[in-house]
């Protein structure tokens, strides 16, 4: 796998879907916590993303539950923790690149794009992760700041 650098939204339009990694921390208020790093970039552009996201969550599995990836329209959400103030868990990486390789070889001909999972505010090294999706497909990239 070779890992794209720079900023993902400045290359978003020349992929069909994008991933941000997550956690299924609903509030009270119904909305996945984004508060730091990519998802918190997405959260400040599209308004009311985390409350959609967070419904989504609700009704597939529940507040710190495992969804693993969802998506809507084209942005998916690739969850790496339950709670968002833990660090990542690697069987939940494991979990959500196993959903995501299912879901982009049924669709060899798009183009899927994340942030590395698990590895900035997950508080997991890249030597851990990089095994684990180094197993994606070549239609998904992977990007790093």
């Amino acid at each position: 796998m070779e890992y794209q650098t720079g900023d993902l939204l400045k290359y978003a339009g020349n992929y069909n879907y994008m991933l941000v990694t997550t956690n299924s921390f609903i509030k009270k208020d119904g909305s996945l916590v984004m508060g730091r790093g990519f998802a918190k970039q997405i959260r400040d552009i599209y308004s009311g993303i985390d409350l959609i996201l967070g419904n989504l969550i609700k009704k597939s599995c529940g507040h710190l539950g495992k969804y693993g990836v969802i998506f809507y329209g084209h942005l998916g959400i690739f969850q790496v923790k339950y709670n968002y103030m833990q660090s990542a868990e690697i069987d939940l990486v494991e979990y959500s690149t196993s959903m995501l390789v299912n879901i982009a070889n049924r669709q060899p001909n798009k183009l899927f794009a994340m942030n590395c999972p698990a590895i900035g505010n997950g508080k997991l090294h890249l030597e851990i992760i990089h095994p684990i999706i180094n197993r994606l497909p070549d239609n998904v990239h992977v990007w790093r700041n």
